[in-house]
């Protein structure tokens, strides 16, 4: 959920390694648009850094409010 809200489908890292560089950049761009580069949640989820439903979207919410 967190990467839809980013734009991006959720990919595990394993699978977007394989993808074009251009897409790990258009997740990049779109963490940092979002002004989620400190937001961790936000990060694993466009990078592949956590299990697809592993974050709840609360989670995110508090990790939002805290920046």
């Amino acid at each position: 959920m967190i990467a839809r809200n980013l734009g991006v489908a959720y990919l595990p890292a394993h699978e977007l390694v394989s993808k074009p560089h251009e897409e790990i950049l258009r997740r990049i761009d779109a963490v940092t648009a979002a002004g989620a580069v400190n937001n961790t949640n936000a990060v694993a989820a466009a990078l592949g850094g956590a299990r697809k439903g592993q974050i709840a979207p609360t989670a995110q919410l508090r990790s939002s409010a805290g920046r």
